[in-house]
């Protein structure tokens, strides 16, 4: 059986300035939010993880990127639209 598993961006800028992002794609990871991608992929490890979809938010791709090169996946190329469910 397939499981899907769920994970948010790590912290970004918005996050330290206690704002309201929504969909604003300028607020990059924060150094702590590259650790927390970083310990995420590690506590998933154990599992066959095969495919990674993200939203096309910076912060989102940051995140899936880091999940990707530390299991030696390709990053998406393409990103989900949050918008049109593409």
């Amino acid at each position: 059986m397939s499981e899907i598993y769920f994970l948010r961006h790590g912290q970004s800028q918005s996050n330290v300035e206690n704002r309201f992002a929504n969909g604003n794609d300028g607020y990059p990871l924060t150094d702590q939010g590259r650790r927390q991608a970083e310990k995420a992929s590690a506590f998933l490890r154990s599992r066959a993880i095969r495919k990674v979809y993200t939203s096309p938010i910076h912060r989102a791709v940051q995140t899936a990127e880091i999940v990707c090169s530390k299991w030696g996946l390709t990053p998406p190329s393409a990103a989900l639209s949050p918008r049109s469910g593409t």
